[in-house]
């Protein structure tokens, strides 16, 4: 994945040359950045800032637990909008990313019914993500209209793999440690999914240069969540966690497009995703006898840059 990553980082220099050059050679006049051509395909690098939140414990104590790490990374996205026809009144996205999550350190902390801290261990994180998107937005404005606003209708997949090594303990049992655990001790996936509904408008500031703000919420969001304990049996055997559990989305952008021809724009901006939902551990799972309520929390934000080519 991280080569894949690369690569595709590398692809949308080549991609924004490539382009500039061949729409230079065939178009001499500008068109309106409010003029979406029948097909725009786009690349662009987010660099993503973040964090992953597991927050529960059993249902009527007040004894609970909490991991937290970094998703630091980046994700790279390939983006194919459709209209039947130029300044159609409805449009059609399709989004599919990836990219690799930085290295980071993970807490792991136990409290007691009273609040005090029974365990506590650090630990390294590493890991990838997939996205993929589908979106219907259907104009409200008028054509003629110096700006544009749409509703948003959509499907949203987020998944994130990690795996946590070399745990440091620093607190077991109330009792101050330095334990080193130099193995790998947790693999995970965790899958986001559901129906988006949003508004989104546009406007051009100056010539040749369009803003773009959007706004989607998902209220009915599933979060499944699979991962195994010591996956090579060491230092004791596998176990298996499953979590499935319940939410909302929240996102938004704002992004800057300026046309360098009529057939080649280049645009940046700020996306924040953020997910919240809580569930519980399922019968399939090692934890199934606490039967334990489970938070799995996602935010995931950061500055954005590419290009896109119209046809």
């Amino acid at each position: 994945m991280k080569d894949f990553h690369s690569i595709f980082i590398i692809a949308i220099v080549v991609f924004c040359c490539y382009s500039n050059a061949y729409s230079q050679v065939i178009i001499s006049e500008h068109s309106s950045v409010l003029s979406d051509a029948d097909y725009k395909i786009s690349i662009s690098e987010w660099v993503t800032k973040g964090d992953f939140r597991m927050h529960g414990g059993p249902p009527g104590a007040n004894n609970t637990w909490e991991l937290t790490h970094p998703i630091d990374g980046g994700m790279t996205q390939i983006s194919l909008t459709y209209a039947e026809k130029k300044d159609a009144s409805s449009l059609f996205n399709i989004s599919l990313g990836g990219g690799n999550i930085r290295q980071g350190t993970i807490r792991d902390t136990d409290w007691d019914a009273s609040g005090v801290v029974s365990d506590l261990s650090y630990s390294t994180s590493n890991g990838e993500t997939l996205s993929f998107s589908f979106t219907a937005d259907y104009r409200l404005t008028e054509i003629a209209e110096p700006y544009e606003f749409y509703l948003t209708f959509g499907y949203n997949y987020l998944n994130i793999s990690a795996d946590y090594r070399n745990a440091l303990t620093t607190v077991y049992s109330y009792t101050p440690v330095a334990l080193l655990t130099p193995v790998k001790w947790q693999v995970y996936d965790l899958l986001y999914q559901g129906l988006e509904i949003g508004v989104k408008g546009k406007s051009e500031v100056l010539t040749d240069l369009l803003l773009t703000g959007s706004l989607g919420y998902a209220p009915f969001t599933m979060a499944e969540y699979k991962g195994t304990r010591y996956p090579d049996d060491i230092p004791v055997p596998a176990q298996k966690e499953h979590i499935v559990a319940y939410g909302a989305a929240l996102s938004y952008e704002l992004k800057l497009s300026y046309n360098l021809s009529s057939r080649l724009m280049v645009d940046g901006g700020y996306r924040y995703n953020a997910y919240r939902t809580k569930g519980e551990d399922q019968p399939d799972g090692y934890w199934k006898w606490v039967g334990s309520w489970e938070e799995l929390d996602v935010t995931l934000k950061g500055f954005f840059f590419g290009c896109a080519l119209k046809f």
